[in-house]
């Protein structure tokens, strides 16, 4: 019969934790959740600039097709799909985003609280 492990015990591919310093494990965690905004920031930079060039190319089309009658109006699919893939995928850069953003905010607000730098950013509880 082999022992199973604690109810409580860390995976084994989880990163250590430092118990001894928790001012230290939170300003780790903190630096990670900043690097993952800062990515998650360039994305939706990338994004919206794709989708400004799409429409741009769109505009283009437009022109051809309609103005100088050099393309048939079919080729409008291409930015509308290009457009859509685009949008779709910035929607879950965004909410990826938020969550990174929501998690440094978290790992900020607590690193306060450790070094005592939290009176007065609270709610005052006054009407």
């Amino acid at each position: 019969m082999s022992q199973s492990p604690p109810v409580n015990a860390a995976p084994a591919n989880a990163p250590a934790i430092e118990t001894e310093n928790p001012e230290a494990e939170y300003a780790r965690r903190l630096a990670l959740r900043q690097d993952d905004t800062t990515r998650w920031t360039k994305a939706h930079y990338a994004l919206g600039n794709a989708k400004l060039a799409v429409v741009g190319m769109g505009a283009l089309f437009l022109y051809l097709i309609f103005g100088a009658h050099w393309l048939s109006a079919g080729w409008l699919a291409l930015p509308v799909v290009l457009f859509t893939g685009l949008a779709r995928r910035h929607e879950t850069v965004l909410q990826a985003l938020q969550g990174a953003e929501r998690a440094a905010n978290y790992y900020t607000r607590g690193l306060r609280r450790l070094l005592d730098r939290w009176p007065g950013e609270g709610v005052s509880g006054g009407r």
